[in-house]
């Protein structure tokens, strides 16, 4: 990876955010972290991001509601969007992919397949 892509990892759970970030790191990877959506949302308007990775439950807002915020801005409307969650239904996984969410991913993810899906989306 010659100039690696920067990553917006938007995740409320510090554990989880600082794995996050060492895990794709360590794949070369930028990564700018925000706690909740009002981070994120301030990060987007001064940053170009080549994907964000999205909890889905945050302390400000959901994950899906965040995507159709980011949908709405030129700056970002078409990044690549991944909802990350403790959850797995297909309702929410619906709502996902209607927000516009490439992928939708399950608390835990496997590494690898954390690295694949990141992989693809930044091509």
């Amino acid at each position: 990876m010659s100039d690696p892509a920067f990553i917006l990892v938007v995740e409320d759970n510090e554990e989880i955010r600082i794995f996050l970030k060492i895990a794709l790191e360590n794949q070369g990877y930028q990564v700018q972290l925000a706690e909740d959506a009002e981070q994120a949302i301030e990060a987007l308007t001064h940053q170009q991001f080549k994907l964000a990775i999205i909890d889905q439950c945050l302390p400000d807002m959901m994950g899906v509601q965040l995507g159709q915020v980011i949908r709405r801005q030129s700056h970002s409307a078409a990044l690549p969007l991944v909802l990350f969650s403790g959850s797995s239904t297909n309702a929410l996984e619906k709502e996902a992919f209607a927000a516009g969410f490439c992928r939708y991913l399950v608390k835990p993810v496997p590494v690898m397949t954390l690295y694949q899906v990141v992989e693809e989306l930044t091509q």
